[in-house]
């Protein structure tokens, strides 16, 4: 209840949970809060202590760091850490949820990182940091000198202009109540609206198709009082809203792709990317708002991903799904192997590599998120022999696998 429901260690000594459990389980004794509270800080030691001897066998992590306010207005940060075990297993680890007192500057943020890195003894293992846009956090890890990626799915959140509607409801009780009969009456589940928020992922497609599945209760609760009559959602207002839903969809399954943690994302994002610019392609008779809608996205895409581009074309370089590089033109992709040519030469190569290339073409699998498709035209590019690193030219040229959910298992 405690970790997964986020009750309070005194729940314990409630009176109704002891009856419950008095009822459910006689001859169980309930511990009191003083022994749940030992007991968790004990797990917590020992987890600590098993996560710390994990990441002392690994030389490289990136860590994931996330600013966020309290309703009390206090500040937190999360730092997560992310890396490959030596079976090539993608894993996350949440290394501190702590609250973050006084002003949030670049140089505060940097003794708070520099703090965290020396308790879990990751001092020289962090290669990159992944952060949202905050000035303040851009600035801190450009000071510390490591690798930066700034979140892709912070840079597709959208501001929507329901939020209106969703917000009588949500700040009414009464129409809330209205709403649930309504609901009753025509055949849909009482769910509660969801509100657009730009610290929710997805939350403008989600709170549309919301508001478009609930028109029709929605409208007969509104009609019903003459100061949201204004709320009323006409069918011009859907088709516009299904328009938008539709326009954002690619949006919201792409923060949805590049959020996971259990795979690799950094090889995926430009060509998630070259897949949604063309998405926001405008279509014949498409005019108005909706060409102003991805116009406007486009420019924001890339706008926002050009920083990235370096980093994360080595990235799909190095991923066998997307080593094409079909998003880049020619004079791109030469630029892009030299820098991987000079990172191999300069590689710790005490240890000489076994190459073992298999030209069997993978079996077919399940297709399985079209945000991912190499939908280009061209032909694969091939790679010419490089003399001086033949086992990236057998790389460029092996045959490339069919889509798998995870390139660290290829």
């Amino acid at each position: 209840m405690i970790a997964k429901d986020l009750k309070t260690l005194d729940t314990v000594e409630g009176q109704g949970f002891r009856e419950l459990m008095e009822l459910a389980c006689p001859e169980y004794q309930v511990p009191s809060r003083r022994t749940i509270t030992r007991v968790v800080s004990e797990m917590a030691v020992e987890k600590r202590a098993k996560i710390c001897t994990e990441l002392q066998t690994v030389e490289h992590v990136c860590l994931t760091v996330d600013f966020w306010t309290s309703i009390a207005m206090d500040t937190y940060v999360v730092v997560v850490c992310h890396f490959l075990d030596a079976d090539w297993n993608m894993k996350t680890w949440v290394l501190e949820s702590r609250e973050v007192a006084g002003s949030h500057t670049s140089e505060n943020i940097v003794d708070l990182l520099s703090l965290i890195e020396n308790e879990w003894e990751l001092k020289g293992k962090v290669v990159c940091y992944v952060t949202d846009n905050a000035a303040n956090i851009v600035k801190a890890v450009k000071e510390m000198g490591v690798g930066h990626v700034r979140s892709a799915a912070h840079t597709l959140e959208l501001t929507g202009k329901a939020r209106r509607i969703v917000g009588h409801f949500k700040h009414s009780s009464v129409a809330l109540a209205d709403l649930h009969k309504a609901q009753e009456k025509y055949g849909l589940s009482t769910t509660a609206l969801i509100q657009d928020v730009c610290t929710r992922w997805n939350s403008t497609h989600d709170m549309l198709q919301t508001l478009l599945k609930n028109r029709q209760a929605v409208n007969s609760v509104i009609m019903d009082n003459a100061k949201t009559e204004g709320f009323y959602i006409s069918n011009e207002d859907a088709t516009v809203m299904k328009a938008v839903a539709d326009v954002l969809e690619p949006c919201a399954e792409s923060t949805t792709l590049l959020g996971g943690e259990r795979y690799t994302t950094a090889s995926v994002a430009l060509q998630v990317f070259h897949n949604l610019q063309k998405t926001m392609a405008l279509k014949p008779g498409e005019r108005g708002n909706i060409a102003t809608l991805k116009s406007t996205l486009a420019k924001h895409l890339q706008d926002r991903w050009t920083m990235l581009e370096c980093l994360l074309t080595t990235a799909a370089a190095l991923d066998p799904r997307f080593k094409a590089l079909r998003f880049l033109d020619e004079e791109e992709r030469q630029e892009i192997w030299t820098t991987v040519l000079a990172e191999i030469k300069t590689a710790d190569t005490d240890e000489p590599r076994q190459i073992r290339i298999e030209r069997e073409s993978p079996p077919p699998e399940k297709r399985q998120c079209s945000l991912l498709d190499d939908t280009s035209d061209e032909d694969d590019v091939q790679g010419d022999t490089l003399p001086a690193e033949t086992e990236l030219a057998l790389y460029q040229n092996e045959v490339k696998p069919k889509f798998a959910p995870d390139p660290n298992n290829w």
